[in-house]
């Protein structure tokens, strides 16, 4: 097949009939480029690429539908970008208001095994990236969308990621997910935004309203948590805080919660809450030795 062969598929959708181009193809892998009109919808499982970089028209409008399994979809460098922009350190409200996506699948029977990499998705009316089960999002920056930057359900793998300045969380996944290396800054809402029995390690949170947000039986681990608006570090249940540092919160460094409270060792608890001379942690079991202010003694 030609590199620059077309074929243009209808969708119905709410009663509109929609020109979709289907992408071009490069041996196994489809491009990507700016259609005639959004959404560009992908229902057959396989390698995507852009080509160039996707601009859409409005806030209400989202770039890419993913309408089937098994997706990979390689960013290229490229730019997702809509008309969104936010304001405030955390911020405190975006512009104009919408509910597009940048990338999103809107059929609730097909998302699955999705994987985004490699650019970043900027001013969207609602999450950058919304995602189902087993999604792998990584070296993505997300920034300026009117609600999350990243979102995925459960058993997902966020790693190497941004999340800038968005209208909510900038990261967020379900149950039995992955978050590594992650670096999320200014956000409205919780900077990494984590559920049940999830592994949270090696990011950075500054500057959000929330530093890391996380349940029961989850892993906090090697993070550094600076300048959150609120707490640092928060964990509930059956959950483990090992190896983090937290400074500079006007919250407490860690906030442990639960009617078993989560363990916590090896942390190092500074100049949160008002200053050292403030309790630096509330709430935990200390099993191991902490500095809090300045001093082994934690809470």
């Amino acid at each position: 097949m030609s590199t620059q062969a077309r074929v243009v598929r209808v969708v119905v959708t709410s009663g509109l009939v929609l020109a979709v181009l289907h992408p071009a193809v490069a041996g196994d892998v489809k491009l990507l480029g700016q259609p005639g009109t959004f959404p560009i919808v992908i229902t057959v499982p396989g390698s995507y690429r852009l080509k160039s970089n996707l601009t859409v028209p409005d806030a209400n409008t989202s770039a890419i539908d993913v309408e089937a399994n098994d997706v990979a979809l390689d960013l290229n460098g490229y730019v997702i970008s809509g008309p969104v922009t936010c304001t405030g350190t955390p911020v405190t409200s975006c512009t104009p208001s919408g509910s597009g996506f940048g990338i999103v699948h809107l059929n609730p029977s097909f998302g699955n095994n999705v994987r985004v990499t490699n650019g970043t998705v900027r001013g969207m009316g609602d999450d950058g990236i919304r995602l189902a089960d087993a999604a792998h999002v990584e070296r993505v920056t997300v920034t300026n969308n009117g609600n999350n930057g990243i979102v995925a359900s459960t058993n997902a793998t966020i790693i190497d990621c941004t999340a800038l300045s968005n209208g909510n969380s900038g990261i967020a996944a379900a149950n039995s997910s992955t978050m590594t290396r992650n670096h999320a800054e200014g956000n409205k809402g919780a900077g990494i935004n984590a559920s049940f029995d999830t592994i949270v390690s090696e990011n950075t949170v500054w500057a959000n309203a929330v530093g890391i947000s996380s349940l029961d039986g989850t892993v906090v681990q090697n993070n550094t948590a600076r300048g959150n608006a609120n707490y640092g570090i928060g964990a509930s249940g059956t959950s483990t805080v090992n190896g983090n540092t937290a400074q500079g919160n006007t919250g407490f460094g860690l906030l442990l919660a639960g009617a078993v409270p989560p363990g916590y060792w090896g942390n190092i608890v500074n100049f949160n809450n008002g200053g050292n001379a403030n309790p630096q942690v509330s709430g935990g079991t200390q099993i191991g030795t902490n500095i809090c202010g300045g001093d082994t003694v934690c809470p």
